[in-house]
Formats: C-alpha cells, structure tokens, sequence
C-alpha cells in the first residue's frame, strides 16, 4: 500500500503543488481494498468461467522475472518462441534492479500503519494465503 500511496503522490504532483501523502494513503487504501475484493468476488462467482487467471506473488517476479514469464506463458497455454524468449531475456539483463533509480518510501511518510492496513485487507490476505511483510 505505501508503494501505491508514494506512487500516485508522485503523479498528482505533476497536476499540484499541494499533495497530502496522509490524503493520498487514506482515499486509496479503501478504494484498492475494494478493487482487490471485487476481483476475487467476480472469480468466486464465477462470472466469468472461460476466463483464465494466474495468480503470482510479485516478490517473485522481481527475483525471477523469466521464470514468472515462462509460468504465466505455460498457465495461459502459450507458446514461447525462441525470438520472445531471447527478447525478454535481453529486456530483464538489460534492466537490472535499480538502472533507472530506486523507489524508496516509508509508511509513516503517508500516515500508514502497516497493522491497520492488514486489518482493511484481511479478506484478501487470507484469501491468497499471503505472507506477512
């Protein structure tokens, strides 16, 4: 949730010089909770059953970006070509952790209390079975 406050902070200062990063955590984390529940709502009713999800922990992702790609590839039936593989490869070597800059924020920057923020999103937490960070 912080990731999310500091990022759309980021964008709304290129509309404003007065943005409250406490306003901004505390209008989204609701709305994200909310979007979050309705996607896994839609997948228990079943609203859609030809539809096809892959579910991934994006801690993953950072730490073995071919590897989720080749599962998500796999998951939806699709064939990896050895041009899409060589490019992605290359894309993933050519931008290590880090090349265009960090990303660093804190949640007392927004008002956020980590504990609280679980608490809103407990259904979806239990739900996907995740990991306290």
């Amino acid at each position: 949730m912080t990731s999310y406050a500091s990022l759309t902070t980021i964008v709304r200062s290129v509309g404003s010089d007065h943005i409250d990063p406490r306003e901004v955590a505390s209008d989204w984390i609701p709305r994200l909770r909310d979007v979050l529940m309705h996607g896994v709502n839609v997948r228990k009713a079943q609203e859609y059953p030809d539809a096809i999800f892959y579910d991934m922990m994006f801690r993953d992702f950072i730490t073995d970006q071919f590897g989720v790609i080749t599962q998500i590839y796999d998951a939806l039936g699709l064939p990896m070509t050895d041009e899409a593989a060589r490019d992605m490869q290359a894309f993933i070597d050519a931008n290590p952790p880090g090349v265009h800059g960090t990303h660093e924020y804190q949640p007392d920057q927004y008002g956020i209390d980590p504990a609280a923020v679980r608490g809103e999103f407990r259904e979806y937490i239990d739900h996907f079975d995740l990991p306290p960070e």
